[in-house]
């Protein structure tokens, strides 16, 4: 199921900033929160990624450019917004109606969107759907493209943040704690534990029969994922602690 409905992709980069303030007063009208976000990869120095809800400002350090990709770092800020919206959705007395989103990496915001595949590469759009599924029924969430680097306030502020974090490598630990946080909700979601497996056989090549049993009824991506979680072979091991 899709979390919600995307828009301004049919529209260039002119026309989307034309039809930006207009939609983030309609928004605010409905009493809808307005969240923008954004990630930031800065080669040879370090990826961030940030939100901005009204005055507030959140971005965290993702660490190194060559172990995380802007494409994470956007979904990440992504995450941030669906967070900060399941909190203010629970524990308001007068919660928002919903929420609105706006982004300027539109494969990011389509990854999120649509049912994640499982596959290897959409670890962080399985937990964002988690996150959503925790959303009031009645919470409706919206998507919109924005086009960056074109003087609309609230993404300069996300993109100053993100680059900011980016630039700020000193604690790794923001990182490794986050992301080891998504591998456990993950595992824990798919009922995951280590498997010991035979040093003298390939987990490559050969699976446990109740594994595999339990496989071969998925999809070959969702599959492939669960395998890759189980044996650990997963590059976020690297940011457990």
């Amino acid at each position: 199921m899709c979390l919600g409905e995307v828009r301004n992709l049919e529209l260039n980069r002119k026309e989307a900033k034309m039809k930006i303030m207009k939609q983030i007063e309609e928004e605010e009208k409905d009493g809808a929160m307005v969240l923008f976000t954004d990630g930031s990869a800065i080669p040879g120095t370090g990826c961030g990624t940030a939100m901005v809800l009204n005055e507030m400002v959140q971005n965290s350090s993702l660490g190194p450019a060559d172990e995380i990709s802007n494409f994470e770092a956007e979904i990440m800020g992504l995450s941030m917004a669906l967070n900060e919206a399941l909190r203010t959705a629970t524990e308001n007395m007068l919660p928002p109606t919903g929420a609105a989103i706006f982004c300027d990496n539109q494969a990011a915001m389509q990854s999120v969107n649509d049912p994640p595949s499982y596959r290897l590469g959409q670890y962080l759009a399985v937990v964002v759907h988690e996150i959503a599924k925790q959303l009031p029924a009645d919470f409706k969430l919206r998507f919109y493209w924005t086009p960056g680097h074109e003087n609309i306030e609230l993404n300069k502020r996300a993109d100053a943040a993100a680059k900011e974090a980016a630039e700020e490598q000193d604690d790794p630990l923001i990182l490794r704690s986050s992301l080891g946080i998504l591998l456990q909700r993950i595992k824990a979601h798919f009922n995951i534990r280590k498997y010991n497996f035979n040093p003298g056989r390939s987990f490559l090549t050969s699976a446990p029969k109740k594994i595999a049993d339990s496989l071969s009824s998925l999809e070959k991506g969702h599959a492939a994922v669960i395998f890759q979680l189980r044996s650990d072979h997963n590059s976020l091991n690297a940011y457990l602690n």
